[in-house]
């Protein structure tokens, strides 16, 4: 699986029974547009596909990696649980297994973003 837009896709189809959403804009309390892929807000579980990994995309980049650990780092600070994949583990299905995995820990909440 190579394109974020058919990574998107599979993870969108693999959560659909939960009601993903996808660019969703987490931290505009704070002034800042940071956006998840796929998030589920009312148990505060996001996913962030990182295209290019192999290739030399923009999360290999030191600015990037830098940007991403930002973004990442508020996230939790918030109260987020951020799941990070590429094209492999989303086609092998990581992104369902570990959310499966969180569900049980996490209750549901009115989003407060």
């Amino acid at each position: 699986m190579s394109r974020k837009g058919d990574m998107l896709q599979t993870v969108m189809l693999d959560l659909a029974d939960l009601h993903p959403v996808t660019e969703y804009l987490f931290a505009k309390d704070i002034g800042r547009k940071w956006r998840f892929d796929v998030a589920l807000p009312e148990r505060r579980i996001a996913i962030e596909i990182d295209g290019g990994t192999w290739m030399g995309g923009r999360h290999t980049t030191g600015r990037g990696h830098q940007s991403d650990a930002e973004k990442r780092n508020q996230a939790a600070v918030m109260g987020w649980r951020v799941l990070t994949y590429n094209g492999a583990m989303i086609a092998r299905g990581d992104v369902r297994r570990d959310v499966d995995n969180l569900l049980p820990t996490i209750e549901i909440e009115e989003v407060r973003d």
